[in-house]
This record gives structure tokens, C-alpha cells and sequence, in this order.
């Protein structure tokens, strides 16, 4: 796993790839014009904050994991002694580079989280007056939805039973 993208497939709408990868890509900058605009479809924010969540905490198991590969390596390497010390020198770089690659990748998985946040809290505004909440506006269309249900459940009745005459002058009056 070398940037943390390693995961089980889901659906990624009509591309048919691994929904992970594409993210992954996106955070690297490599994915397509048309990924891109996918990731930030109205529809598909919530599961692209959820797969870069879990992107992160990959990366952070990633990070504890080289951390302590680091130390065990600087345990085995100072255990040697004065010829230990050069190796242990030689081996740093090639760590060091390898964690400052995953803090980049990490960073840039935060850049992605933060304008994921911002989309999601533009899409919410854009939808609803200032100060409603979500929640009461959801709860008004359901009411709203049961209400159409009611007034066609009614229109059905009234058309069995007066005929499609009165039926149609109530829906029209």
C-alpha cells in the first residue's frame, strides 16, 4: 500500500472503477476531467467525503506503521555499534524521503477533505434559505409527499365513484 488507496471496490456510478482509486487519483491530481466533475456532483459528495475519510485513516495507520519501522531500524542498526551508526545514517534518507512522500499524500487527502466540506456546506445553502435547518426542510417535503399521496388517493375515489367528469373539474377547479 504505498499511498494508503488500497481498498474493496464501490461503485463509482457509471465508470464502472474502483470508486477508491478514482479518489486516490483525484487527490494526486491524475484523475480525468470527467472523475473530477463526478466527485463533485451534488450527489455525490457524501460518498466522496466518506471514501477520502477513510483514505485518510489509512494514511494515518500508514504513517504509525513507517514510524515505528523507522525506530525498529534504528534500534537494529545502533545495536551494531560504531559501524551501525553509518548504516543507520544511510538508511534515515531513504525513510525520511519515503515519510515526507506519505505526509504529502496526506496533505494533500486534508486539501481534498476541507474542499469536499466547503462543496457540501454550498450545495446545503444554495438549496434552502439562510438559517432553516436541513433537517425541518426534509421533514416539510415528507409532509408535503404524504400530502400529494392523500389528495390522489381522493381523486381516485372521487373518480370511481362520480365518473371522470367530476373528476377532472376538481382536478382542474
Amino acid at each position: 500500500m504505498q499511498d494508503g488507496t488500497t481498498r474493496a471496490s464501490t461503485s463509482a456510478g457509471d465508470t464502472g472503477e474502483d470508486f477508491a482509486d478514482i479518489v486516490a487519483r483525484d487527490v494526486r491530481r491524475r484523475a480525468t476531467d470527467a472523475e473530477r466533475e463526478m466527485l463533485r456532483r451534488a450527489d455525490m459528495l457524501e460518498a466522496w467525503r466518506d471514501e477520502l475519510t477513510a483514505l485518510r485513516r489509512r494514511v494515518d495507520t500508514q504513517l504509525a506503521t513507517h514510524r515505528a519501522r523507522t525506530e525498529d531500524a534504528q534500534r537494529e542498526c545502533w545495536a551494531k555499534g560504531e559501524a551501525g551508526k553509518s548504516e543507520w545514517f544511510a538508511r534515515r534518507v531513504e525513510l525520511d524521503t519515503h515519510r515526507a512522500k506519505i505526509i504529502r499524500f496526506h496533505e494533500a487527502v486534508f486539501a481534498r477533505e476541507r474542499e469536499v466540506r466547503r462543496l457540501i456546506r454550498e450545495r446545503d445553502t444554495a438549496v434552502r434559505p439562510a438559517g432553516v435547518p436541513r433537517a425541518t426542510i426534509l421533514a416539510t417535503l415528507e409532509e408535503l409527499r404524504a400530502e400529494v399521496q392523500d389528495l390522489r388517493t381522493q381523486l381516485a375515489a372521487l373518480h370511481a365513484a362520480t365518473g371522470h367528469q367530476a373528476a377532472e373539474a376538481v382536478a382542474h377547479g
